[in-house]
């Protein structure tokens, strides 16, 4: 195991890619992207400068990668209204949006891009940037209470109805139409997520308490799950890839795992127990993590993400901070051991723009 990294340099945005096989960094330099697969499986990681005389954006404070394409999106902190799409290997500027307000997040997949203003959204196409949809009268406070669906042919956004309720309304991108809205929780909507199937949601509240799991586009509850008594900020959901799990990260050093589906459960007596507990009152909460990881450092606006590597299943913790941490996730649950870790984004004495792990153009 690699040693335990200490008093780390912060960075502006983390986030994985839609299938959690890279991860972007954001910082005063530029940016950085890493393979997850090196994260688990290297015990170091070094990254090559690309463009860095052509590049002009480096304060970034906003940075989205298409699966591992050559197509990046990010936002300078400078100007934080305007919106760069550039081509990653030669730093070739695209096309810039401005816009009248601040962008605050930003998602993709192979269809759409969608851009969340502070009070609005906007849609364009992704072949050819058109602009295609405004939506009014939304609210956004980060960058996790909006998400697109990522399976292909599919542009779906879950985005919370308004600053006051739980309620969760869904859009299809693609059609450019309205879907449907349903109530997730009482207080208002802080975190969401779609499975890569896209027939999932998961939802948190802003009291970090409970963790719902939805169907899509029906919206019918089909997971309960209690994180814990006390109030906390969700800061990540991700499902794993076969959508058997889900893990959640919050403002605290734990990270919770929890387990969407059982072998036979269905014919199990447990399983026959849980559909009937199910059946009762909203205010029980039947389900708890299946298992938890603990981070060897305090860390804010943790990412998660499940990769498979080898056969064996790992979770992925991004930080801020600048940490990477891998834990080994065991069939049977529990404390999970830390199996790997390492620093990524910015570093000390390191002047770079652009570093990237193995681009696809």
């Amino acid at each position: 195991m690699s040693q335990v990294f200490s008093n780390g340099s912060k960075n502006n945005y983390v986030s994985f890619n839609q299938d959690a096989t890279s991860i972007a960094v954001a910082h005063n330099n530029g940016c950085m992207f890493y393979n997850t697969s090196d994260i688990v499986n290297r015990s170091s990681l070094q990254g090559n400068s690309v463009g860095s005389s052509k590049f002009e954006h480096a304060e970034c404070i906003l940075v989205e990668r298409l699966f591992t394409s050559g197509l990046l999106v990010l936002v300078d902190k400078r100007d934080r209204r305007v919106l760069h799409v550039f081509k990653l290997s030669s730093a070739q500027l695209i096309v810039s949006h401005r816009f009248s307000k601040t962008v605050i997040a930003v998602k993709l997949n192979r269809d759409r891009m969608v851009v969340c203003l502070e009070d609005n959204m906007h849609i364009y196409n992704l072949f050819d940037m058109k602009h295609l949809y405004s939506m009014q009268d939304l609210v956004f406070s980060n960058s996790v209470q909006m998400d697109m669906t990522v399976a292909e042919g599919t542009a779906l956004v879950a985005v919370p109805e308004s600053r006051e309720s739980g309620m969760v309304f869904l859009f299809d991108a693609i059609r450019v139409a309205p879907v449907t809205n349903f109530s997730a929780h009482n207080a208002p909507i802080a975190c969401l997520k779609f499975n890569e199937q896209g027939n999932m949601l998961a939802t948190a509240g802003i009291r970090g308490t409970v963790i719902r799991v939805y169907s899509v586009p029906e919206g019918k509850m089909l997971h309960e799950f209690c994180r814990g008594a006390t109030c906390v900020t969700i800061t990540s959901l991700r499902f794993s890839t076969n959508s058997f799990y889900l893990c959640s990260s919050s403002n605290t050093d734990t990270v919770h795992v929890y387990k969407l589906k059982e072998e036979n459960e269905d014919s199990s007596v447990t399983g026959w127990l849980k559909s009937q507990m199910k059946s009762m009152s909203d205010l029980i909460s039947v389900e708890r993590s299946f298992a938890y990881a603990r981070l060897p450092a305090n860390s804010s606006g943790n990412q998660v993400a499940f990769i498979t590597s080898n056969g064996a299943q790992f979770l992925i913790v991004a930080s801020l901070e600048g940490y990477a941490y891998v834990f080994h996730l065991l069939e049977n649950g529990g404390n999970l051991p830390l199996a790997q870790q390492h620093r990524i984004g910015t570093k000390p004495d390191v002047d770079r723009v652009f570093s990237v792990l193995n681009p696809q153009n």
